[in-house]
């Protein structure tokens, strides 16, 4: 079995595979990635989760109300989702982010709660502050934790919180805090006992390449060179993140949806600040058709980045390929834009102010 991903129809349309009419209200299912998100992107149906191919072992079912795209809470289960990577975990969500939901979905299966499904699983872990969510009720498992993240006793100081409470429900067997603070707060606010089990740091064995690009994502800057090229790093699965220091708006529309559905590339917003993690970085890419006097190489040559970029006049004055970048062309070895040790060859990179300009200043040439 393939893994199949889920989506809860909205608006019936017609399967081309199968050419069946496919109806509002129903699941459809497909193993094809691709198929799946252009359905949820024309609108026809919301993402419903993802199954993987049977595992054996202890059923282990993760409750969560919503999974936002950030947080304490997403951060803990993705950390389990990586150390756990051969155990049978299921994670339930009543509704969530889709980029973090995928992230789970690499190796576990994820479900949106439809409100009437029931579970079978030997463990249940339920993860938001609810006492008794309603989803308990339709959840059979020979243990039932309950996780506590926060800082009770403190957290009813915010007004907002003021008036929470809190109280286990029956079915549940042992309650968890993540910390002696958590252990702390929930006795004082609530007299309840609890066992410390500390939430897992994600743990990285290697530090992404850090790509970035400081010019308009539009045609003429390249953009659409750059996504391809993008694509063939994801191919090769190689572990990178593109810092795009630009609005996307003006990009073609297919280059649109894969730069906001990448979840390595890191919009951010322009600035003249945003040059501040151009040196943190290990490569910039610059892959226009057309430049006269480009900012944004020189300006990764000056903080001592080099640069990928395209094979035109301006650009070809500026980067000898292989000393402080490389000349970008459709099927260039992915490998060698990955090495490190490019940037600490380079040489130092200034220019210094025309003399001309005092006479253009003074109207004298």
């Amino acid at each position: 079995m393939s893994t199949l991903y889920r989506i809860q129809v909205n608006s019936q349309f017609t399967d081309k595979k199968t050419g069946e009419s496919v109806r509002v209200g129903s699941l459809f299912k497909t193993t094809d990635y691709e198929r799946a998100k252009n359905i949820m992107r024309r609108g026809l149906g919301k993402f419903a989760g993802v199954e993987h191919p049977k595992r054996k072992g202890n059923r282990i079912l993760i409750h969560q109300k919503f999974c936002f795209k950030i947080g304490g809470i997403e951060t803990a289960n993705l950390a389990i989702a990586e150390a756990f990577k051969d155990r049978n975990i299921v994670f339930v969500f009543g509704d969530a982010d889709y980029d973090q939901a995928m992230n789970l979905s690499q190796c576990h299966d994820v479900i949106i709660d439809d409100g009437y499904s029931t579970y079978d699983c030997d463990v249940a872990i339920f993860t938001n502050y609810d006492s008794a969510p309603a989803i308990m009720k339709r959840i059979n498992a020979r243990k039932v934790y309950q996780q506590i993240h926060a800082d009770f006793e403190n957290l009813r100081k915010i007004p907002v919180w003021s008036n929470f409470t809190w109280h286990p429900d029956p079915k549940i067997d042992k309650v968890l805090s993540v910390s002696e603070t958590a252990q702390k707060g929930l006795q004082a606010a609530f007299q309840q006992e609890s066992i410390v089990v500390p939430n897992i740091l994600p743990k990285r064995t290697t530090e992404p390449f850090k790509f970035v690009l400081m010019s308009r994502a539009t045609p003429e800057k390249g953009i659409d060179d750059v996504v391809k090229l993008l694509k063939r790093i994801d191919e090769a699965k190689k572990d990178y993140v593109l810092f795009l220091c630009s609005t996307i708006d003006q990009a073609g529309d297919n280059d649109q949806i894969y730069l906001r559905e990448n979840p390595r590339v890191l919009t951010v917003q322009p600035s003249p600040y945003a040059k501040a993690l151009i040196s943190s970085c290990d490569m910039g890419i610059q892959l226009s058709k057309n430049e006269s006097y480009c900012y944004s190489v020189r300006e990764m040559l000056q903080a001592g980045v080099p640069c990928l970029v395209s094979d035109i006049p301006e650009l070809r004055k500026l980067i000898k390929d292989g000393q402080n970048g490389y000349i970008y062309h459709e099927g260039m070895d992915i490998e060698k834009l990955f090495d490190r040790t490019l940037k600490a060859r380079m040489k130092a990179y200034d220019e210094k102010i025309s003399p001309l300009w005092e006479k253009v200043l003074d109207g004298e040439l």
